[in-house]
Order: structure tokens, then sequence, then C-alpha cells
């Protein structure tokens, strides 16, 4: 698993390079490559190892079994539209926010997250939206677990404010991201409830700061996180 993680974090290596990053010898590593090549997991392009598409059925599956997914993936998609920035829909696992299906609109910023991609929860919208709706005990789980990296200048970095923070995301219905993740990128998330209020994900909206500005956030674009979210969560009540 070292090395698929990281033919993914190089976009592929050579067996020389693979053996000084895991530590190990250029005979062990090749035995490990040949595995997976014969399995399909890699591919060698004039000596030098990527991952292969094989993972791409593994992610698909995955991905598709969630109910969520099935439910949100329609809504992300129109969300996108109707705002004209990047929509996301994400699910907690493993005490991270991953991103399960997510749109771009027609002003949408590019950035680092993409369908797969792994999060912190407290320093995105709708990974606020989803802590707000665990129990006290699992949130402190997860901090003792994954800390509270500080990741900009605005990111929460303590107990006590991260508590705060999810009193009021609770009291208003909704989660913002401002610049506490990157550096000039505003978020709104909303969470999504089950028929028991049990979390189950979140609905999220990203864009430049400039453009979805704190007005928007708690106004137009804001309500439209909601409305995709509660619109999610009848579809998972009357699936």
């Amino acid at each position: 698993m070292e090395i698929v993680e990281l033919l993914q974090e190089h976009d592929g290596l050579g067996v020389s390079e693979l053996a000084e990053e895991v530590g190990r010898s250029k005979g062990s590593v090749h035995r490990y490559l040949k595995t997976l090549h014969e399995h399909g997991y890699v591919v060698n392009r004039d000596g030098v190892y990527e991952l292969g598409l094989r993972f791409l059925d593994h992610g698909i599956y995955v991905q598709e079994r969630r109910e969520v997914y099935q439910a949100a993936k329609p809504k992300v998609e129109a969300l996108a539209e109707d705002v004209g920035e990047r929509a996301w829909c994400v699910v907690e696992e493993d005490d991270l926010g991953v991103f399960l299906c997510g749109a771009v609109g027609a002003n949408a910023v590019k950035t680092d997250a993409r369908v797969g991609y792994r999060n912190a929860l407290h320093c995105t919208s709708g990974g606020k939206a989803i802590l707000a709706h665990l129990p006290g005990s699992r949130v402190e789980q997860i901090v003792d677990r994954r800390g509270l990296e500080r990741k900009t200048d605005h990111t929460i970095s303590t107990m006590d404010a991260l508590r705060t923070e999810l009193e009021t995301v609770r009291e208003r219905g909704y989660a913002l991201n401002l610049e506490e993740s990157v550096e000039g990128l505003h978020a709104v998330g909303a969470p999504i409830l089950d028929g028991d209020g049990v979390v189950r994900g979140s609905v999220s909206v990203a864009g430049a700061s400039k453009r979805l500005d704190e007005e928007r956030c708690h106004g137009d674009v804001g309500e439209a996180v909601l409305a995709a979210a509660n619109e999610v969560e009848l579809e998972l009540t009357f699936a």
C-alpha cells in the first residue's frame, strides 16, 4: 500500500526511486510491482510505474454502493449549475471528510479537491456540517486522533473554538468555511440527515472569496445549499 500511495503522490516512479522511498531493495520492490502489474493495478511505461485503471473499478464500486451518493449526485449537479460554483457531497469515513461526488458550475475555481479526496473535517464547511450533528464524544474522538491542523491563519485550532462553532452551525442550519482550508476560498455546507436524525453526509458549495462573499454565503447560496441538502434527505427517506 505504501508503494501504491507513492505512485499516486509522485504520478509514477521507477524501481530505483521507489526502493529509495520505501527503504527496501530494488529486488523486493520489483517483486511487489510484478504482482501489482499482473493484477492490473500498475502499468509500466518505459520503466516508470503508474497506477492502473483497475483501481477505477474499485473506486466506482465503492462510490455507487453508498446510498447517499445515489440520492445526492443529481442534486449536487443541479446545485452547481444553479449557483455557478463548485458543489460537493462529502461523507465521513475514518475520521476524515471524503469527497463522494461533485459538479462544476460556470464560474467554478480549480482546487486540489477531487472525488475521493480526503480532508480534515474541522476546516471545511461540509466537514463542520457533519461534525455539528455527531455526538460530542465522537467529535472528541475525531479530534484526539486527527488533531486540529492549522491550514491557514483562519483555521479553528482549539477544541473550545470548535465547540462554539459547531453550536452556531446547529443553530443556523449550515456551516461556513471562510478561508479556513485554503486562502481565498469560501464555502458553505449543510448536513444531510436521515429520518432518524443521523448525519449521512453534507452538501456544500465552494468558490473564490471575492465572488462568494459572506453575504452570498448567508444569502442566496446558503439557501440553495440548504434546499439541496433537504432534497437529498427526502430522497433518502422515500427511496
